[in-house]
């Protein structure tokens, strides 16, 4: 069902492949950033950060910081530091690190599909971001980091990426962080073609990470009304199967402002759960249980059933068990996104981690949850309904810059 293209990208050349693509600027501190800029001149954050090493106190912001990354990115093309394909192609990309390997496909998606609900959503957008990023995209002209898409995959499109990843790759480097990168480059239009007829067997595809890239998409192609042929008719995607996404939760600390009285907090969790006391972490949890660290000790809150309403299908999900039984009555916690008392641990951190940071202090506390399972987020998805805030960490995470899609 999905249409895909293949597109003229814009990559690194061999020699400077390890050093250009960065991590979301996001994923830096002030301090890495600056170091990086200082230290690599083919940095991408050097493309998003333009006067970021700049003396002037008033840094550029808006319209203004996108023409002038524009203006960056097009010096990097002019210096020799990033090429264009000459022929249309589709890539093949694997990523992989102690033991995970995910390995898609970097294509074009339609922004059609994606109107049409044959690109499922799992996330609201925030309309103010997608101005934002609207106005990046159409201004600067180009985006560097691919939305992350999950699909049920097919004998057909397996053989393909077995089969490509036979050849030598093109790019072939280790990061500072240990991960490898390996990117394939087809060109072949018999197998782009075998590939458009294989997607088209698949129902949809499902946004694992990128909504906002998404919408954003979306709107430059509405606003401006360019046409089926123009490039913001589509946008780059990395697709991969299903069952190469690794979901994580998002585990929560709360930091309450006093003490919270044992008492009558354990009181207050039994009019819903079952509480005991585990030796220690448990890696394993059997469904509608919860993990709580607090007072140097690990609990397990089992979920009374007949004492919880489901509404609709998100309220089975751990994280809306916690909100609805919980935070929201007796924490007092109703928007666990933006809540200061809250803050959030990728599931992939150490439990050691957890028990460090929350300590002896009666005042803070630790819940951690299972994953979501893929189906339980392809389920929210085709229902239309929006997953409860943070509930997910999902990798791989992307680089930018890596393979450029220009508009």
């Amino acid at each position: 069902m999905p249409k895909i293209i293949p597109f003229k990208g814009v990559r690194p050349p061999r020699n400077i492949a390890p050093l250009l693509p960065s991590r979301s600027f996001i994923d830096y501190t002030d301090k890495e950033i600056k170091n990086r800029i200082k230290d690599n001149p083919y940095s991408f954050l050097q493309i998003i950060e333009p006067d970021y090493l700049s003396s002037i106190e008033e840094k550029l912001k808006g319209i203004d910081k996108y023409h002038a990354i524009h203006d960056a990115y097009e010096g990097f093309k002019n210096n020799g530091f990033l090429l264009k394909e000459e022929n249309e192609a589709i890539y093949v990309y694997r990523q992989s690190y102690e033991g995970f390997s995910f390995t898609g496909f970097i294509l074009g998606v339609s922004v059609e599909d994606y109107v049409n609900d044959h690109i499922k959503k799992h996330e609201a957008t925030i309309p103010k971001r997608e101005e934002i990023f609207a106005n990046y995209l159409n201004i600067c002209g180009f985006n560097a980091e691919p939305v992350l898409m999950s699909y049920e995959s097919n004998n057909d499109l397996d053989f393909i990426l077995n089969e490509t990843c036979e050849k030598l790759p093109i790019l072939d480097h280790n990061t500072t962080d240990m991960i490898r990168h390996e990117l394939w480059v087809i060109e072949d239009k018999e197998v782009i073609t075998r590939l458009q007829k294989s997607f088209e067997k698949i129902d949809s595809f499902y946004i694992a990470d990128g909504h906002h890239r998404s919408s954003s998409s979306a709107k430059v192609y509405q606003d401006f009304h360019q046409g089926e042929t123009h490039p913001s008719a589509h946008y780059m995607a990395y697709v991969i199967p299903e069952t190469q996404l690794s979901i994580f939760s998002y585990d929560r600390i709360i930091e309450m402002e006093a003490n919270l009285i044992e008492e009558d907090f354990i009181a207050q969790l039994q009019e819903h759960f079952w509480v005991t006391i585990a030796d220690s972490h448990q890696k394993v949890l059997d469904d509608n249980c919860i993990q709580m660290y607090w007072g140097k000790t690990w609990y397990i809150l089992r979920l009374k059933l007949e004492n919880y309403t489901i509404e609709q299908y998100v309220d089975e999900l751990d994280s809306q068990i916690l909100s609805n039984t919980i935070l929201r009555p007796i924490l007092g916690i109703y928007d666990v996104k933006n809540d200061k008392r809250v803050k959030f641990v990728p599931g992939n951190t150490d439990f050691r981690e957890i028990e460090k940071r929350i300590g002896s202090d009666n005042s803070k506390l630790a819940f951690c949850l299972k994953p979501v399972k893929i189906n339980q987020l392809k389920t929210v998805a085709d229902k239309g309904l929006i997953m409860p805030a943070k509930s997910t960490f999902i990798e791989p995470k992307l680089r930018s810059g890596l393979v450029i899609y220009e508009y």
